[in-house]
């Protein structure tokens, strides 16, 4: 049997296995010939055991070519008249003479329900949202992102067990190997899939968001806000950013104090008890309970913070992540600073 030519377009999400390298493995397993197109952030990203997407490529056996930016003419020396095109977190935006190119044949992975949840940063969104109904979604790849024709979706729910975006990414890879397996057997038998059109009335679009620059805690929400808001971005991201002392610092697992205890929003952010290594904290209505806290190099700091201390955030970082549209260029320089800091 000709083996099918399928060309993953992508990367792996930190700290995960997938989503493009569980493809490749089932795409090569299923005996398609299989072509990787990926760029240089991804491929530094680190996987479920801390090595990179290329050390786990490499040590798998596949090659793969890295692209700043996806052009046509490059495209054409990769893809031939019947490659299948297959998305999953990549990079770049499919212009439409690439589209029409891959002849009705170019698909994206999209780990969020459609409509509802169009857009990045995905699990941050979901969590700021309270969002347990979850799913998969694979969809053709349309000039406009996210509102191509559904061709395979699964839906299921998040547990209560899940609380911070890297929870959210362990469970649902439990459905995506399956998932991709289905559509690829699909793929393979010629399958003509009952495509579903996607409806704006449903439709929802949340933006990219980069974690050192929108993710400042602002000290006035309440107790609720704030412990949603450091979920949001804790594990695999570096955690919510505030000031102690005049120096950036990163909280990481929070939850609101149960205590009962009642504040003034004069009292917000200020440090009014340590215990076991976990720090109690103000809010303008009650108090959270903090058990990591990091500098910029990633070091925990907890036996440094002493009661009486207060975290802040200065105005003008909040004015700027809420004013900074994030984007894949801010990725890079972000991801690039994180692999330096490690190294010194």
């Amino acid at each position: 049997m000709k083996k099918l030519p399928i060309i993953l377009f992508g990367g792996n999400t930190k700290q995960q296995d997938g989503p493009l390298l569980t493809a490749a493995q089932l795409a090569r397993k299923k005996n398609c010939k299989v072509t990787i197109i990926t760029d240089k952030t991804h491929l530094n990203l680190p996987t479920k055991d801390g090595s990179t997407l290329q050390e786990k490529l490499k040590s798998s056996g596949f090659e793969w070519h890295c692209f700043k930016k996806l052009e046509m003419a490059k495209l054409k020396k990769i893809h031939t008249h019947d490659s299948i095109g297959f998305s999953l977190n990549s990079p770049w935006i499919f212009k439409k003479n690439m589209i029409n190119f891959f002849n009705g044949k170019l698909y994206n992975y999209h780990d969020a329900p459609l409509p509802k949840s169009r857009g990045a940063a995905t699990y941050t969104w979901a969590i700021l949202l309270r969002e347990r109904r979850w799913g998969l979604t694979i969809h053709k790849i349309s000039e406009s992102i996210d509102v191509g024709n559904i061709v395979k979706q699964k839906l299921f729910n998040f547990p209560v067990t899940c609380k911070i975006p890297i929870d959210y990414l362990n469970y649902k890879s439990k459905f995506e190997k399956k998932f991709f397996a289905q559509f690829l057997d699909d793929l393979i038998s010629n399958t003509h899939f009952k495509t579903i059109k996607q409806k704006q009335s449903s439709s929802t679009y949340w933006p990219r968001l980069v974690t050192p620059i929108n993710g400042f805690i602002n000290w006035n929400w309440n107790a609720d806000d704030i412990e949603l808001f450091i979920r949001a971005f804790d594990d695999p991201h570096q955690g919510a950013s505030t000031f102690l002392n005049g120096k950036k610092i990163r909280l990481k697992k929070c939850m609101k104090n149960k205590g009962g205890l009642k504040c003034h929003p004069f009292q917000s952010g200020l440090i009014y008890k340590i215990e076991n290594g976990k720090i109690f904290v103000a809010t303008s209505n009650s108090s959270i309970i903090i058990a990591e806290v990091y500098n910029l190099k990633n070091k925990k700091i907890n036996s440094a913070i002493k009661v009486g201390h207060r975290f802040y955030t200065p105005t003008k970082f909040l004015d700027h992540a809420l004013s900074t549209r994030a984007n894949y260029k801010i990725i890079e320089s972000t991801e690039a600073k994180t692999r330096s800091l490690k190294k010194t």
